[in-house]
């Protein structure tokens, strides 16, 4: 059973869409728990609490004067797992839920159209992870130790070692920047041994690093920038590659070769 939460501040607009996700999950013959919120300050406790497997958000709430772009970018460090839609009347906000972690993006009026799809591409990542294909197995001295896809921000070759820079994956909300809780998991190894088994949210960019997309705050001409503002460098070999990777990632646009 996956658990969805479904916010939004119009009561009229709310019900449509648990209708219609409803609909959607019955077709796929999944089992689901749906709740509804109209406040996203009462609906953040929860989701803090790991409550939610896939969210439906509106992104500007009237009464409370706010978006909730905020508390989606908390959600990249603090619940990397939960699969974010955002269901939006006003196209000025598309350009900023990329600052987000998040599965699609959809307008209102198009709801019908692409709520199907983008609920079909949530229940594919959270039915991979169900199926064991969320971690990697990385040797440390001889010994298995599983890594999940999700707590790695970035991973670095230091000559013969590469160094999983990871979050902690208890560090809690109440914290003021999760990933000021990181760890770092040092193997003897070479990227070609892991890269192919990385998902598609991970990108090479530069010989000595690999990012993962889904920690990556903004890009800059030689670099991308994480959400607690490490630096990672991109080098113009590998410039293209990962430009392709960040539009394919962020606004699924494939690169036209």
């Amino acid at each position: 059973m996956i658990r969805v939460a479904i916010c939004d501040d119009a009561p009229y607009e709310l019900e449509k869409i648990r209708q219609l996700a409803q609909a959607i999950l019955k077709e796929r013959r999944t089992e689901a728990y749906i709740t509804t919120w109209t406040s996203l300050q009462e609906l953040q406790d929860q989701i803090f609490d790991g409550q939610f497997d896939l969210l439906l958000l509106d992104i500007r709430f009237e009464a409370e004067k706010q978006t909730s772009l905020e508390l989606a970018q908390k959600c990249s460090v603090i619940a990397p797992e939960l699969q974010i839609i955002f269901i939006t009347g006003y196209l000025q906000y598309f350009p900023d839920v990329y600052l987000c972690q998040h599965v699609y993006c959809l307008l209102k009026e198009d709801l019908e159209k692409r709520l199907p799809l983008a609920i079909n591409k949530a229940l594919n990542v959270l039915q991979g992870r169900q199926s064991g294909q969320d971690s990697l197995t990385v040797m440390i001295n001889r010994h298995p130790r599983l890594i999940l896809y999700q707590d790695i921000l970035y991973l670095e070759k230091d000559r013969r070692k590469i160094i999983f820079n990871c979050r902690m994956s208890k560090a809690g909300p109440q914290k003021s920047d999760p990933l000021e809780s990181t760890m770092q998991i040092i193997t003897y190894a070479v990227f070609d041994d892991y890269l192919p088994k990385l998902p598609q949210s991970f990108v090479q960019t530069h010989r000595s690093y690999i990012a993962n997309l889904n920690y990556v705050k903004s890009a800059e001409n030689k670099g991308l920038i994480l959400f607690n503002d490490e630096f990672i460098p991109v080098s113009r070999s590998y410039k293209k590659a990962t430009m392709d990777a960040i539009m394919k990632h962020f606004f699924d646009i494939e690169s036209a070769e």
